[in-house]
């Protein structure tokens, strides 16, 4: 231990160096995989959320497929009905609509894998 340096501080760098080296590891690993960041998160973490891309509509469709109905709502009224706007043209059914490929990324981006940090 260094004479400049305290138990927690030394601890914390030790901590820090580890995690680094380990960030890098799985770095090189994904490189090396030859996987894209598309594989990876199912849409890139970074991008803007278009839901009218080919990937998303894939991915959508698949869950689709299923049998889930995501235009049946809940009984409560949480939007005002039409609107005039470019991007909601048509909210009659007074409640969101339910997609299940925005719900699969989430997962996807903000859970650990196994469900375990």
């Amino acid at each position: 231990m260094s004479l400049d340096k305290t138990w927690a501080e030394e601890a914390a760098e030790m901590l820090r160096k580890e995690k680094a080296d380990k960030d890098l590891k799985n770095k090189e690993e994904f490189i090396s995989s030859g996987k894209n960041l598309r594989d990876r998160f199912l849409e890139p973490p970074f991008s803007v959320l278009d839901a009218k891309s080919g990937s998303w509509q894939k991915g959508k469709q698949k869950w689709l497929e299923l049998g889930i109905k995501s235009e049946v709502g809940r009984n409560v009224v949480v939007l005002p009905g039409k609107s005039n706007n470019d991007y909601m043209p048509d909210m009659a059914s007074s409640t969101s609509i339910f997609d299940p490929y925005l719900c699969e990324v989430m997962y996807n981006w903000f859970c650990p894998t196994g469900g375990k940090y």
